[in-house]
């Protein structure tokens, strides 16, 4: 690794992130303010990859991705590639990671999760040391595309390490209508040790997701983040700017308060009438407010969201069939929407739009004390090094 002295995601249908419009500096917090100060970078070359995505760290290596693929690439922590493999086959292997992200265990071993193939643990060099068969069948919907915000984490609760993961999934017999989501459990905990899975936490009373109405799925995916030490698990609804906090010091996780976040323009949705939305619909509104990610560092809590779309920015898009002019356009849109990250520190708003490097899309991850994000990826062609960064949190 190098040090450099230097003062941080998409790649969202090949947009990259700039800095947040003229127009929202008055949105600013005038409170203390957060930047990344890089520490490390480490520079991994020779690998040839359309998408090559940093996924995780372990005392010993980096892993990536080669996006959407099957791939897994483990690096050490100089940037050597050491692994580099994929896992084909109904069994033991099969895997897609396209529904949650890579993750380490304690041990180092690397997880993967999707709806359809479960859960499989493997060693840094792709051998098999834990499999769990998904037991929700083949999905009736699941979300789109990929981020790699964390939305799993690895906890351990009484000496056994257990997976925390989004249930990122709709079964037909769930039943669409009101009973849908004051039925609904929307996370997962599988233990690690013997694979049994427990269905957790229910919508919390005074959630607009009891509202009697029906949302899209990506309104009420969760994004969450699990303090060990505090026994608390911090979660918010895409589409809701609510901060929720729970006792999860026991099996079920108690509600124990809430936290408006208030995020200038964020316009949560209202729901509609469940004729009006398809069952396992993603999305009904076009570029709704998201909080795409929650993290935590020391006693301040990150969390990352986008605006919604205004009324005047729509109708810019309206009626503009030429493929490319509306492509431009909605690149430019994304540019405006560019994800924010705001600060939390005791239980109070620092900063709603801390000063972030630039980056590839959804690309920074908190490992330890550590933050890791990588140098934007170039559009549409074909690389062969990738440069990632790791940094920390100093205020100003």
């Amino acid at each position: 690794m190098k040090n450099i002295p230097i003062t941080l995601v998409m790649l969202l249908m090949g947009v990259g992130l700039g800095c947040s419009p003229k127009e929202n500096e008055k949105q600013k917090s005038s409170k203390q303010s957060f930047h990344l100060e890089v520490v490390d970078s480490v520079l991994v070359e020779d690998i040839i990859a359309r998408q090559l995505i940093f996924q995780t760290a372990s005392e010993e290596f980096l892993f990536f991705r080669d996006g959407v693929h099957p791939r897994v690439l483990a690096f050490t922590q100089d940037g050597v590639p050491v692994h580099d493999w994929t896992k084909e086959g109904d069994d033991p292997g099969a895997f897609i990671i396209t529904t949650d992200n890579l993750i380490c265990t304690q041990e180092g071993n690397v997880v993967t999760h999707d709806s359809m193939n479960g859960i499989r643990v493997f060693q840094p060099n792709g051998d098999l040391v834990f499999s769990k068969r998904s037991e929700a069948g083949m999905p009736s919907s699941f979300h789109k595309l990929f981020n790699i915000y964390r939305d799993n984490q690895v906890i351990e609760k009484e000496g056994v390490e257990y997976l925390l993961h989004h249930r990122d999934v709709m079964e037909a017999g769930e039943g669409w209508n009101h009973t849908f989501f004051a039925q609904r459990k929307n996370l997962l905990v599988t233990n690690l040790e013997n694979g049994e899975t427990k269905n957790i936490l229910p919508f919390p009373k005074g959630s607009k997701f009891l509202n009697g109405k029906a949302f899209a799925f990506e309104d009420f995916r969760p994004v969450f983040y699990f303090d060990e030490d505090a026994e608390i698990l911090y979660l918010a609804f895409q589409n809701e700017d609510i901060l929720y906090m729970y006792d999860f010091s026991s099996d079920q996780p108690a509600l124990v308060r809430s936290l408006p976040l208030n995020i200038p323009g964020f316009g949560g949705n209202k729901g509609r009438a469940f004729e009006e939305i398809d069952f396992g619909e993603l999305v009904v509104d076009n570029y709704p407010a998201r909080i795409l990610s929650m993290e935590m560092v020391d006693d301040k809590i990150l969390i990352s969201y986008t605006r919604a779309a205004t009324s005047e920015e729509l109708r810019d898009l309206q009626g503009v069939m030429v493929k490319e002019t509306r492509r431009h356009k909605m690149n430019e849109l994304w540019k405006k929407l560019s994800s924010e990250v705001m600060v939390l520190r005791d239980e109070e708003v620092v900063t709603y739009q801390m000063e972030m490097p630039d980056m590839a899309f959804n690309s920074f991850r908190v490992i330890g004390e550590d933050i890791w994000f990588m140098k934007p990826l170039r559009e549409e062609v074909e690389q062969e090094d990738f440069l990632v960064y790791k940094a920390r949190l100093v205020e100003k």
